[in-house]
């Protein structure tokens, strides 16, 4: 399954602040943290992947994540089908501090890079 941004839809916006990423902690921790666990590390449901650095969340581009945040995908619900697209940038911003450099590096995208 592929998802790719909807015509009219802009890339996301590059810098997320400190004020955002607090955000994105709490979205994270309300809308993701009983499935993904508290740190990223996956599997409190069976088919909820680690989103942190030791498996594969960061080979995905952004717009990718933002997507399956939005709409859901494989075996994933919609969980933000009612945020905002800045919300959901807020939580791909708090999961990508559990990225190494070389990691971050490596995936296409630049939300939460400074």
């Amino acid at each position: 399954m592929y998802f790719l941004i909807s015509p009219g839809q802009h890339p996301p916006s590059k810098a997320i602040g400190v004020e955002e990423r607090s955000a994105g902690q709490s979205l994270y921790e309300t809308n993701c943290a009983s499935c993904h666990g508290s740190q990223g590390q996956g599997h409190i449901e069976p088919n909820a992947p680690a989103l942190d650095d030791s498996e594969h969340a960061w080979h995905h581009p952004d717009e990718q994540i933002m997507l399956i945040i939005k709409n859901g995908g494989f075996n994933m619900p919609p969980v933000g089908a009612d945020m905002s697209e800045e919300q959901i940038e807020t939580i791909v911003a708090y999961i990508k501090q559990w990225w190494t450099e070389e990691q971050k590096d490596f995936q296409p995208g630049d939300i939460g890079e400074n």
